[in-house]
């Protein structure tokens, strides 16, 4: 899913992944009501894979279509099949930058699979080819993910955060431990906790981050059936950038294990 990376992102400046309703995390010392306020209308959209597909009848296909601006809302992307007794596409879990749909093949011929903004105005260059022929022995290889895929999990969860933030300020890992179903992400920035013990971070912007942390944990967690893991957990902890055998925020599953604004109070 590359993308051109934000320039000029202040501290924290980021838009992390939020699936049924989106999150906007505001940077420091920026106004986050006007982050909500200004949401650009659909500038360019494009899929995450151009390569055609084929699927037997019944069979479904997930993937995602990218969005620019990554701040949209819903109903702001639609899909659509030229034949919809072929193919039948819905759309699915929206991420920042990012809606996902589902393709199920219904009978045999071609169909083509377009992305479009609900005025009209922007869509796919090309479409999605879908074809779909009869039901026959499973190919050895799929193009669907496969149960257990945890490295498409960590890569594709990875690529949608170093979407939402410049890298090069914001560093962040990724895993995930089959054994227990859970996946842990760190993000750390140079200077954060000294901002935070200086009382340069408002209350109002820390409550919105961790708010967003809180929504991202459980968003995840519907994207784990996607990868074939049904009860995945997820831990999100942002690092002491001076100690990082220490955290500033850790959220599991939505329930918020520490915070350190809290622990000043």
């Amino acid at each position: 899913m590359p993308g051109p990376k934000k320039k000029g992102l202040k501290a924290w400046q980021i838009v992390l992944i939020v699936l049924g309703a989106l999150v906007v995390i505001g940077g420091f010392g920026t106004a986050i009501g006007e982050a909500f306020s200004n949401l650009s209308t659909i500038q360019s959209l494009s899929w995450q894979s151009s390569e055609d597909i084929s699927l037997e009848i019944g069979r479904t296909e997930k993937g995602w279509v990218k969005v620019n601006p990554k701040q949209f809302k819903d109903g702001d992307v639609i899909f659509a099949s030229s034949d919809e007794s072929v193919a039948v596409v819905q759309p699915g879990t929206k991420t920042s930058g990012a809606l996902w749909y589902e393709i199920k093949a219904v009978g045999e011929e071609k169909a083509e699979i377009y992305a479009r903004s609900s005025d009209g105005k922007t869509e796919t260059a090309f479409p999605i080819i879908v074809t779909v022929i009869s039901n026959e022995p499973e190919p050895e290889s799929s193009t669907e993910p496969e149960s257990g895929s945890s490295a498409e999990f960590i890569q594709d969860i990875s690529q949608i955060l170093s979407e939402s933030f410049d890298p090069e300020l914001v560093k962040f890992d990724v895993s995930f431990d089959e054994t227990t179903s859970l996946m842990t992400i760190t993000m750390s920035e140079d200077g954060m906790a000294n901002r935070i013990v200086s009382d340069l971070v408002s209350e109002e912007e820390w409550t919105t981050i961790r708010d967003g942390m809180v929504d991202v944990s459980t968003s995840i967690q519907d994207l784990g059936p996607y990868y074939g893991f049904t009860d995945t957990s997820v831990q999100i902890s942002i690092l002491n950038d001076s100690q990082e055998d220490r955290v500033l925020f850790s959220v599991l599953d939505g329930t918020i294990l520490y915070d350190v604004m809290e622990e000043q109070e």
